[in-house]
């Protein structure tokens, strides 16, 4: 018997604020197009609120961060928070609570710690007992030096932590969830990140995977942030990345400006864990206990 611990619905990257022009970091690939849909936002998100709710079955949506598109031309902490504000009204909509990730975006003009109170968490990482599984959901900043950091103090919490519950609930699964890329992927061909992996994985990655290694009770490891869809498994853990549903799926094709509408729906069994990609590109992946997977649909 494969009894089913959670099943969860997952957002990325929404960008709800002001229309910027966004054609990435080869132009002439994307033909000067805007390649993030954040003028359509708002309105995608209600249609994927409504489309979430209409499955009972799902227990929670976890959002992964960049909920807001800062105010880029004249930046203003009052712009950010009507944007959040937007964001809050549509996700309080969900019939199931939100656990919320920050993303780079969300904390441009707004602090970490009154960005993730507007969203009624108690601090920017945290871990949530869920009964048959539980989450921990981790802050990765951008540092002065320009590199993408988990700090010191979130390390040591982020070990006891899974140290106690290792301890505690061996049993029971533990899922994280970051902004920013856990993995060592490849990024040739992504949009915006080739040639650019200090924007886009998290620098000291290798020291976070070795305590979620660790602790032995870590299933799976989500992110935002890559404006695409990819898995990379490290050491038995798979480390997916969640497409943004503003990205413009109509580039060069005839669609024409089209938001990819995508989210995923993920069920946790006590023997695998599958995620099934809604939108415009859907998929069905099946991972294995040993992090080895399937791509069941394209």
């Amino acid at each position: 018997m494969n009894k089913r611990l959670a099943k969860f619905a997952l957002l990325t990257d929404l960008h709800l604020g002001p229309r910027v022009l966004y054609s990435g970091i080869h132009p002439t690939k994307t033909g000067g197009a805007n390649i993030i849909m954040s003028c359509k936002a708002e309105e995608v998100l209600a249609e994927l609120v409504s489309q979430i709710n209409q499955d009972e079955s799902i227990e929670c949506t976890i959002q992964l961060g960049d909920l807001i598109q800062d105010e880029v031309f004249a930046p203003s902490t009052d712009s950010d928070l009507k944007s959040l504000d937007k964001a809050k009204r549509l996700l309080t909509s969900l019939r199931g609570p939100s656990y919320n990730v920050l993303g780079n975006h969300d904390t441009v003009n707004i602090s970490p710690q009154r960005f993730i109170s507007e969203l009624g968490h108690p601090a920017p990482f945290y871990y949530k007992s869920l009964g048959a599984w539980s989450l921990i959901v981790l802050f990765s900043a951008n540092t002065p030096s320009g590199s993408i950091e988990v700090c010191e103090d979130q390390l040591n919490w982020l070990e006891e932590t899974l140290a106690e519950h290792a301890n505690l609930h061996p049993e029971v699964p533990v899922v994280v969830f970051v902004h920013h890329s856990l993995a060592c992927q490849e990024l040739l061909g992504n949009y915006w990140f080739e040639g650019r992996a200090e924007k886009a994985l998290i620098n000291n990655r290798k020291q976070v995977r070795e305590i979620l290694e660790k602790s032995g009770c870590v299933r799976a490891v989500f992110n935002g942030h890559m404006h695409w869809d990819n898995v990379s498994v490290h050491n038995g853990i798979p480390y997916i990345t969640v497409r943004s549903p503003v990205d413009n799926v109509g580039l060069n094709s005839a669609l024409g400006d089209t938001p990819a509408k995508t989210y995923a729906v993920a069920e946790l069994c006590e023997n695998n864990l599958t995620l099934e990609y809604k939108g415009y590109q859907p998929r069905l992946y099946k991972f294995q206990l040993d992090g080895s997977f399937l791509i069941l649909e394209q």
